[in-house]
C-alpha cells in the first residue's frame, strides 16, 4: 500500500446487499496505522526504509488482508498486440483462491483496469465471496470506482455500473491504492492471456513463476521501489 497513495473508505450502514446507493466515500492520504468507518484496520506495508543517501528509494511489502476479508488484485495490461485483464484472490494468510486472466478489446489504460476490476469481483462472487478488498496501483480507476456514475467518462460508464451493482452483493469492501511493486501477480496475469476466452486458474494449476510470486508475496518479500530524481 503507497503510504502516501490515496485511500478510499466506505460507511458500514450502507453496505447490505440490499442497499440500492453505494456506500458514502471519503478520501484521506494514509501516514500510519488507523481504523476505517468499516472497522477494517489498515496495518501499514511500507515503506518501511528510507534510504537518506538515495532518497528516491523505498521498500514495500504486499499488504495481506485481515480475516474475514478476501483481497482482490487486479491489473489491466496496454500493449501494440492488444490488451489484457488479470487479478488474484488470496485470503488472510496469502493462500490463493483463483485467479483469472483475459483479453480485452483495446481502450484507454484506466478503463482497462477497471475492467480488470469488474472482472474480479464477478470472479470473487462466483467464489462465494462476501468480503472483500479491492487492492490495485491505479488511482484513475479508484476515483471512478468510488465517484458517482455521472462523473464518469462515458467510455467507462457502463463497466462503473456493473462494478457498483457487484458492490452492493457484498457484505463490506473497501477499495485502496497499492504500489506498483507489489501488484506482480495481477500484472503477470494481465499479460498471460494474448488469444482465446478467460482462463480461471485453480492454484494448482498455477505457472511456476506465479507461484514464486504468490509465496514471496505470502512471507514479506521486501519490494525495491525506485523514483527517478528530480
Amino acid at each position: 500500500m503507497d503510504r502516501y497513495g490515496v485511500i478510499v473508505t466506505q460507511q458500514p450502514n450502507l453496505l447490505q446487499e440490499n442497499t440500492r446507493s453505494l456506500p458514502t466515500t471519503r478520501r484521506h492520504i494514509l501516514v500510519q496505522q488507523e481504523v476505517n468507518s468499516s472497522g477494517y484496520s489498515k496495518p501499514s506495508y511500507g515503506p518501511y526504509y528510507l534510504d537518506s543517501s538515495k532518497p528516491h528509494v523505498s521498500y514495500y511489502k504486499w499488504p495481506k488482508p485481515q480475516a474475514p476479508f478476501v483481497v482482490l488484485n487486479t491489473d489491466g495490461s496496454v500493449r501494440e498486440d492488444g490488451c489484457g485483464v488479470g487479478g488474484i484472490l488470496r485470503d488472510h494468510n496469502g493462500d490463493p483462491l483463483v485467479a483469472f486472466a483475459a483479453k480485452c478489446e483495446k481502450m484507454p489504460v484506466y478503463v482497462v483496469e477497471l475492467q480488470a476490476v469488474r472482472t474480479g469481483l464477478y470472479v470473487a462472487l462466483s467464489q462465494g465471496v462476501r468480503y472483500i478488498l479491492i487492492n490495485i496501483d491505479c488511482t484513475d480507476a479508484i476515483a471512478c470506482i468510488c465517484s458517482p456514475l455521472t462523473f464518469c467518462n462515458p467510455i467507462a460508464r457502463e463497466i462503473v455500473e456493473d462494478i457498483h451493482k457487484f458492490l452492493r452483493m457484498f457484505t463490506l469492501w473497501d477499495c485502496s491504492h497499492l504500489v506498483r511493486e507489489t501488484n506482480r501477480g495481477a500484472d503477470f496475469l494481465s499479460k498471460f492471456v494474448r488469444e482465446g476466452p478467460m482462463k480461471i486458474l485453480q492454484p494448482w494449476d498455477f505457472p511456476s513463476k506465479l507461484t514464486q510470486i504468490v509465496k514471496e508475496d505470502k512471507f514479506g518479500c521486501m519490494y525495491v521501489r525506485v523514483k527517478s530524481q528530480g
